[in-house]
């Protein structure tokens, strides 16, 4: 009973701008509990920039300490961040429109009250390391992938001896052959 009390007490204080959320890790053998505090932008339909970037690294810690993290763009809608993690590492990508035909790994439409969001959605994308970050190229049209390749070349201590595509079409062909993406995103705007 104190603690029906307690709990809504809490719902009480928080901001209306302000939500809770719980997130059981996929990622893991055991569910890893997350809970987040998540603000709404002025528009009312999508979580803010910097609930974003928070979602993203509470996701990316599912790999580990977080070693480093670079963000590739946020802009248009769309957050996506590369991580190195002690554990493993990837590419995390937060949208404010479902992608259609790829299941996302989070998305506030997995809530029972639809109103916990107020309104506002979000879907989460994660591309592990080993070969899930080469559906990258199909889910991106080549402008914006060109700037996933062009941060992954700043970080090498060598020059590569070919395109990030290529690795991409290779990996593609041989742990993801069937995947197929018709709608990549782009021209992101600000």
């Amino acid at each position: 009973m104190k603690m029906a009390v307690v709990a809504v007490l809490i719902k009480i204080l928080i901001n209306k701008y302000m939500r809770t959320a719980l997130i059981l890790s996929r990622h893991t053998n055991f569910c890893k509990k997350i809970t987040l505090k998540l603000r709404i932008d002025k528009t009312g339909k999508a979580i803010d920039t910097a609930s974003k970037h928070k979602l993203a690294n509470s996701l990316a810690r599912d790999w580990g300490i977080i070693n480093w993290q670079e963000t590739i763009f946020n802009k248009g809608g769309y957050l996506l961040k590369n991580y190195g993690c002690s554990g493993h590492g990837g590419y995390i990508l937060i949208s404010d429109k479902e992608l259609n035909g790829l299941q996302s790994d989070y998305n506030s439409r997995e809530y029972n009250d639809p109103s916990y969001f107020d309104g506002a959605e979000f879907w989460t994308y994660i591309f592990e390391e080993d070969c899930e970050w080469a559906k990258l190229y199909k889910i991106l049209d080549k402008d914006l992938f060109a700037i996933v390749e062009n941060k992954w070349k700043k970080n090498l201590t060598k020059e590569p001896q070919k395109p990030l595509s290529e690795h991409a079409e290779e990996s593609l062909e041989k742990w993801n052959k069937d995947f197929n993406f018709n709608n990549p995103i782009t021209k992101l705007k600000k």
